[in-house]
């Protein structure tokens, strides 16, 4: 990361801020929930990486298809400087996870859809709407 950087602010292009994934050739997976509770003792995103690996292990999905995003949110979560998430429009899926991230979420007048996908995000929001701390 550039040293210079006093501050991070992610924006969408119009309609949306990040729509998700493309979900049409995720086969399968699209039709199953986690329905699975969070345990006490461990942190949303050792879940959700437990997740991802054990996805890629099954090859439910092609290892290029998310790899490079799939630890954004973590990464902003874990960003030393502040950062902001101008929500432009929907953020669904991934898009609710990089806005949740962000020190800072500020939407437009036209905001309409904060969506997440599986009941383990569905927990992230809830943990992630006051910022998660470690």
């Amino acid at each position: 990361m550039n040293p210079k950087l006093r501050t991070l602010v992610s924006r969408g292009s119009d309609p949306s801020f990040c729509s998700g994934a493309n979900v049409r050739n995720m086969g399968e997976d699209n039709q199953k929930t986690n329905d699975d509770s969070l345990p006490d003792d461990r942190s949303p995103w050792d879940v959700l990486n437990e997740g991802w690996d054990n996805q890629k292990l099954e090859n439910k999905r092609p290892r290029d298809f998310i790899e490079g995003v799939r630890y954004l949110p973590l990464r902003l979560h874990n960003l030393q400087k502040p950062s902001i998430a101008a929500v432009n429009g929907s953020a669904i899926g991934l898009g609710m996870g990089i806005a949740l991230s962000c020190d800072i979420r500020k939407a437009s007048t036209r905001q309409y859809s904060l969506r997440c996908l599986s009941a383990a995000a569905q927990y992230l929001q809830t943990v992630l709407a006051g910022n998660y701390q470690k």
